[in-house]
């Protein structure tokens, strides 16, 4: 079964394998990440600061992982009170539960941190990550931009959720 796991820098070759790989499966969804970032050196130096971040406890950082596997990145930044909340999925592993699972696991750790609120992001064009956080009981707010995304105009919904 799978598990939310924090950071570690045991996963560090695995995580850039799972960027890799699922890469022009996230940039569907989301802005692509600079080329750098797929350069296995500089992509320690990012690991690093993920790392980092994590340690200090301004963001927080995990991974869904299952018998090793990295299934799924979820994470927690901008913490004060709230948190902005994030998260990707590999492709081969999309419709099975496992957004569902981290985001569930995720929302536990907020509560343990001591989270009021906490805020999210989905293209309106991506009913299933729209739908999993309303079944996770986000409310979609006023905000929508209008964000360019290979070179498609795409609606970006804001979500707030809180915590008991």
């Amino acid at each position: 079964m799978a598990e939310l796991i924090s950071l570690t820098n045991a996963y560090r070759e695995k995580l850039f394998q799972f960027e890799l790989t699922n890469r022009a499966w996230f940039e569907l969804w989301v802005p692509p990440r600079p080329e750098y970032y797929y350069q296995e050196v500089a992509f320690q130096g990012v690991f690093d600061d993920l790392l980092s971040a994590n340690e200090q406890g301004a963001d927080r950082f995990y991974l869904l992982v299952e018998q090793g596997e990295i299934i799924g990145r979820f994470n927690l930044t901008d913490i004060n009170r709230r948190a902005e909340i994030g998260y990707r999925v590999a492709k081969d592993k999309v419709g099975k539960g496992y957004a569902t699972l981290g985001l569930q696991e995720l929302i536990v750790e907020a509560q343990k941190l001591g989270l009021a609120f906490l805020h999210a992001k989905a293209l309106k064009e991506n009913p299933a990550s729209t739908r999993m956080l309303l079944k996770q009981r986000f409310l979609p707010t006023s905000d929508i931009e209008v964000v360019l995304l290979n070179g498609t105009q795409m609606h970006l919904q804001s979500y707030q959720r809180e915590l008991p």
